[in-house]
């Protein structure tokens, strides 16, 4: 299991002088899950907007910037870069 794993490297890391294995852990899983659930609320808008139609990146570009949504993922830099990371994504 990873749990033992993590706590056997991080003894031997500990040991060796490199302290800190994991010591955001919880403040990652809370990060993770505002995530998870930016992107629930992204689908279901893309999902009421669009119902199942295809769309493009413009199209939910549009979508995610009329609600703020997605805020986090896109980033703070300009539309041509915040555009190229939801497409990534």
């Amino acid at each position: 299991m990873y749990e033992s794993w993590a706590a056997t490297i991080g003894g031997i890391l500990e040991t060796a002088g490199v302290r800190g294995l994991l010591e955001n852990a919880d403040r990652f899983r809370r990060s993770s899950a505002d995530r998870e659930g930016e992107w629930q609320e992204f689908v279901g808008a893309w999902w009421a907007t669009h119902v199942s139609q295809s769309v493009g990146v413009s199209e939910l570009f549009t979508l995610a910037t009329k609600h703020n949504l997605l805020d986090s993922e896109l980033g703070d830099k300009g539309e041509r870069s915040q555009r190229t990371r939801l497409g990534w994504r």
